[in-house]
C-alpha cells in the first residue's frame, strides 16, 4: 500500500509539472495573417487544358495556430489535476482538436487570390512561442455568404483552352455547413511567434482544378459563361480541391 501511494504521489507531481508549465502563458505578442498572391493564375490540367483564372475568391470564416503537441498533454494535464479549463482568446485549447492555441482569427474575411498585393489583415494578440500546425475554417455557404462569393465558399471565373477551342467559366463552391466539412489543417510546420511576427498563407486554385474534365462541359459560345453545377465532374472536383491542405503553403516570418 505504501508502495502504490507514493506511485500515485510521483505521478501527480510529474503531472504537476507538466501542468505549471501549461498554466504559465507565454509573453503576449501582437501578430499578423497575410494572404499572399496566388501560386498560379495560368496553368494546365491534368486533360491538357490551359487554365486562365480571371476572379478567384476564397472566405476564411476562422483560422487557428497552435503550439507543438507536448503543450497539448501539458495543458490537459492541468486540467486532469484541477479541473479548470485554460480556454482563452489564445493560449487557451482547441475545443475540437484539443490542441494549445497560440493564435486565432475569428473575423470572417473574403481574401482576393489573385490580387498582386498581399492582403495584410489586422494585427492581432497571441502568444509567443513555436507553433507546428495550423487549421484554417472556410467560411459557410448560403444566405450568410459574403456577396463576392454569391452564396458559396470559394468563387471562381475564368477561360479553360484546348485544341483551339475556349470555354467560359465561372463555379460557385458550396460546402457543407459542418466544420469538418469546411476545415483544412496544415501540419509539419516549424516556426516562432514573436511581437511583429506575420503568419503568411498562400492558397494555389490550381490544385482546386487540377482534375477538373472541362471536355465534359457541353459546347458553348466563345464568349457564354458556363455555369459549372455542384454535382458535375468540375464541380465535384472543386469541392475536394478546394479543401485539399496541398492548395496552401504557411510559414511564420519575423519581423
Amino acid at each position: 500500500m505504501l508502495r502504490h501511494n507514493l506511485e500515485v504521489l510521483v505521478v501527480c507531481f510529474v503531472l504537476l509539472g507538466a501542468a505549471c508549465g501549461a498554466q504559465t502563458s507565454g509573453r503576449i505578442v501582437e501578430v499578423a495573417w497575410q494572404v499572399d498572391k496566388a501560386a498560379h493564375a495560368t496553368f494546365e490540367t491534368d486533360s491538357g487544358y490551359e487554365l486562365q483564372l480571371e476572379e478567384a475568391r476564397l472566405g476564411i470564416g476562422a483560422a487557428y495556430a497552435y503550439a507543438p503537441l507536448e503543450d497539448k498533454l501539458k495543458a490537459t494535464a492541468w486540467r486532469w489535476l484541477t479541473g479548470v479549463s485554460v480556454a482563452h482568446a489564445h493560449g487557451g485549447l482547441d475545443a475540437e482538436t484539443g490542441r494549445r492555441v497560440r493564435a486565432e482569427l475569428l473575423e470572417s474575411v473574403v481574401v482576393d487570390l489573385l490580387d498582386p498585393e498581399p492582403q495584410a489583415l489586422p494585427p492581432i494578440a497571441a502568444e509567443a512561442g513555436a507553433i507546428d500546425a495550423v487549421k484554417l475554417e472556410l467560411a459557410k455557404s448560403g444566405a450568410a455568404a459574403h456577396e463576392s462569393l454569391h452564396g458559396g465558399s470559394a468563387f471562381l471565373r475564368g477561360r479553360a483552352q484546348r485544341d483551339g477551342t475556349t470555354l467560359r467559366f465561372q463555379a460557385v463552391v458550396a460546402l457543407d455547413a459542418a466544420l469538418k466539412a469546411r476545415s483544412i489543417d496544415l501540419t509539419g510546420l516549424s516556426g516562432t511567434l514573436d511581437e511583429g511576427a506575420v503568419l503568411h498563407v498562400r492558397v494555389d486554385p490550381a490544385v482546386w482544378l487540377e482534375h477538373a474534365a472541362f471536355d465534359r462541359l457541353a459546347p458553348a459560345d466563345s464568349e457564354e459563361v458556363v455555369e459549372i453545377s455542384a454535382d458535375s465532374q468540375i464541380g465535384r472536383a472543386l469541392a475536394i480541391g478546394v479543401r485539399s491542405p496541398q492548395a496552401i503553403e504557411a510559414h511564420v516570418k519575423a519581423d
